[in-house]
């Protein structure tokens, strides 16, 4: 590049070889235009879900391994007619939703009221539990109940998860 050379607002400089095998530089005019954004579609299999986990699901996750109920007794993002669920607990039907801030608005509030009346209707045994984002006390409680369930007769002796004291990571 030469010593000293200003380059006009809106341009840049490029080298290149001449038909003579000389370098020389040439200004160049920047592209202004951003690319076109691209369209995201909505995911349509649990796999992109999982790729855009929250980090709510992500701590629900955690305690959920954490308080000791068994990896096969549950999924994340399952399939469930048009709708994919937070969490399914299998064999005691329990759908457990994981609500972000915007599920405090009144329009996103009825859009849930009419999802859990849809599941009721397509599974008249499920039950859907709600936990607020960051309400980690309110999805130990949860859990405990889904714990309670799953373990049938054994009842929560087993329970790991019943107290915050030891999580540092709270």
């Amino acid at each position: 590049m030469p010593w000293g050379y200003c380059v006009k607002k809106g341009y840049k400089l490029v080298s290149r070889v001449n038909e003579n095998g000389l370098k020389i530089w040439e200004e160049v005019p920047l592209l202004t235009e951003r690319p076109p954004k691209r369209y995201h579609p909505p995911p349509t299999t649990s796999e992109e879900l999982n790729a855009r986990k929250t980090p709510s699901e992500e701590w629900a996750k955690y305690y959920i391994m954490r308080c000791g109920i068994p990896r096969r007794k549950w999924k994340q993002n399952k399939a469930f007619g048009p709708f994919f669920l937070d969490f399914y607990f299998k064999n005691v039907y329990v759908a457990l939703e994981i609500d972000g801030g915007y599920h405090d608005t009144p329009e996103q509030q009825e859009k849930d009221r009419t999802r859990t009346e849809l599941l009721l209707r397509m599974q008249p045994l499920m039950k859907v539990m709600r936990v607020k984002h960051g309400d980690v006390k309110g999805l130990l409680d949860t859990l405990y109940v889904i714990y309670g369930m799953i373990m049938g007769r054994r009842g929560t002796s087993g329970w790991k998860g019943a107290s915050l004291e030891n999580d540092s990571s709270v």
